[in-house]
């Protein structure tokens, strides 16, 4: 969109016969120039969001979309600017597209972030994956930090004795899914994977949901198990899913 002050000097051109204006497509010159020269001084003045998450798979922290949400919005609104996101479908691909706005009306978007699903139906699955989209297309539109270098926490949280699965009891693979519902790993023991579930911020909690009451379901289900294990393995799962808020 044109700046009204640039649309009247055009339109007294055109009535004095020095200049053909057809359509604004034709005009060869920057259309968001309200939009771009607010938007410097916002991310100029814009602060990194603080990294209070933690991602155990990787060993490092980012920062929420909660936490950059409320960075943007401050300093955006301070110039007449505003942040949108649209879940679109482009070339039959689901994406979640970043819109940054000026009040004039004149706006950006990225290309948007792929919202890829296994299974498209699983509605605990796409959340996660539209929560993981919006804080990465939100960070990358606006030049925010959000995330540490992978090899920047190496420490390892020690197995706890109390929470041991007996290997010989049963064989099975425990999934640990990523926001955007890929598989991150695999753990071959309960142990584990209650370790590596017990310290996951509350997005992972969200993503991993379905996946942790199956496992709860099969554990339940298991004929070769004694019931004092099965309830506590039970207690323990229920707590995990309890923590998503």
């Amino acid at each position: 969109m044109i700046g009204d002050g640039t649309v009247q000097k055009l339109m007294k051109l055109k009535k004095y016969g020095r200049y053909n204006m057809t359509t604004a497509e034709d005009l060869n010159f920057n259309t968001n120039d309200l939009l771009y020269s607010q938007l410097v001084k916002a991310t100029n003045e814009m602060s990194n969001p603080k990294k209070s998450a933690n991602n155990p798979f990787f060993k490092s922290k980012y920062a929420t979309l909660e936490d950059s949400l409320n960075i943007a919005k401050k300093t955006l609104a301070k110039y007449d600017l505003g942040v949108m996101q649209l879940n679109i479908t482009r070339d039959n691909v689901s994406c979640l597209v970043t819109r940054i706005f000026h009040k004039s009306g004149q706006y950006i978007e990225d290309g948007g972030v792929p919202l890829k699903l296994k299974d498209p139906e699983d509605a605990q699955k796409l959340g996660s994956a539209i929560t993981y989209a919006r804080r990465y297309g939100l960070q990358a539109m606006l030049g925010m930090v959000g995330e540490e270098d992978d090899d920047g926490n190496k420490a390892v949280q020690p197995k706890s004795k109390s929470n041991e699965m007996p290997s010989q009891t049963f064989t099975m693979s425990y999934d640990i899914y990523d926001l955007d519902g890929s598989k991150l790993k695999t753990c071959s023991k309960y142990e584990t994977y209650l370790a590596e579930m017990s310290k996951v911020h509350n997005d992972y909690l969200k993503a991993n949901k379905n996946e942790i009451i199956k496992i709860n379901e099969k554990i339940q289900a298991e004929g070769s198990i004694n019931a004092k294990l099965k309830a506590k393995v039970f207690t323990e799962l229920d707590t995990l899913i309890n923590k998503i808020i």
